[in-house]
């Protein structure tokens, strides 16, 4: 009996994944319709500009499983003025409609440290599936934070977010795509310059997205730094990323055109007329090896969100 309750268990979740795998309904899939009519248009916005940035990288592929920075509220000491507390609630009401299925999370998160007396929020998204799998692959680091692979994606940024510095930084790095040998070095350089107060010199390696070249998609490398193969990996599969989103973008974006919700829709739909964030994802492509590396692309220190971790 308990041989055919288990099989039964296992038949209905093979059958529920195979379900899950053929997406949403398009309709479902970035629901701005639901919003009332005052938001749409900022949603819109929103929306177009988390694509044009690094977010990309998180929406499709995965390549970044968490991606932020696209949104930003700062405001003073407690409690929240009328304005900037209304502003969060219309973020946070256009972002609960940034999913697709049960993929692909956003939200706005407050960073716990204050700056001149500031404290900021940030709206981030996430790739469920991505985050799992990191979760998955350092989950000795994860583990120590009380986070599994199960646990809600804000309840990871969260935790994160208010660890001790070295994990602060280990974690985000982990949750934004960097390589391990990059978070390694950020780590190991915050480390020293806490112990002695001796900054450590650095160059970065950057990933072009939409908007700019540089110091969106960007990690710490150390100084003369040649980029090896794990750089030249995720920066050809986000190249590959950007030029279908570049060639999409001009087709839907523009007077006239049918704009970024149906960009993306268009871009998840599957031949079964569905949803999914898997429908987008590029074939793979040939790498470089490290023995025919291109010169690295070196600018000024970024100052974007994700440099902090």
């Amino acid at each position: 009996m308990v041989v055919l309750a288990r099989w039964v268990g296992a038949l209905w979740l093979l059958l529920w994944g195979q379900a899950f795998a053929q997406g949403v309904p398009c309709s479902e899939c970035f629901a701005l319709e639901r919003l009332e009519p005052r938001l749409r248009p900022q949603a819109e916005q929103l929306l177009l500009r988390m694509l044009d940035r690094e977010s990309l990288y998180t929406v499709i592929g995965g390549l970044k499983p968490m991606s932020s920075g696209f949104a930003t509220v700062t405001y003073g000491a407690e409690p929240l003025d009328a304005t900037t507390y209304l502003q969060l609630v219309d973020l946070r009401t256009i972002l609960r409609q940034f999913r697709c299925g049960d993929d692909l999370y956003a939200d706005m998160m407050v960073f716990r440290r204050a700056s001149d007396g500031k404290k900021t929020a940030h709206a981030i998204v996430v790739n469920l599936p991505a985050m799992r799998a990191v979760i998955r692959q350092y989950a000795d680091f994860f583990a120590k934070l009380g986070i599994t692979e199960n646990s809600h994606p804000m309840e990871v940024v969260m935790a994160v977010e208010h660890a001790e510095p070295s994990d602060r930084h280990r974690g985000y790095g982990y949750l934004f795509g960097y390589p391990k040998y990059a978070v390694d070095f950020f780590v190991q350089a915050a480390e020293h310059q806490q112990r002695t107060g001796e900054f450590v010199e650095r160059d970065f390696f950057h990933v072009p997205t939409y908007e700019r070249e540089t110091n969106l998609f960007v990690w710490a490398v150390p100084k003369g730094h040649i980029p090896n193969s794990k750089d030249l990996d995720i920066r050809a599969r986000a190249e590959q990323i950007l030029q279908a989103y570049r060639a999409r973008r001009e087709q839907f974006i523009g007077d006239g055109k049918p704009g970024v919700l149906e960009l993306l829709r268009d871009w998840l739909r599957g031949s079964d007329g569905n949803c999914h964030l898997k429908n987008a994802v590029p074939e793979p492509i040939h790498v470089p090896s490290d023995a025919a590396r291109p010169e690295p692309i070196l600018h000024n220190t970024p100052t974007h969100c994700e440099d902090a971790a």
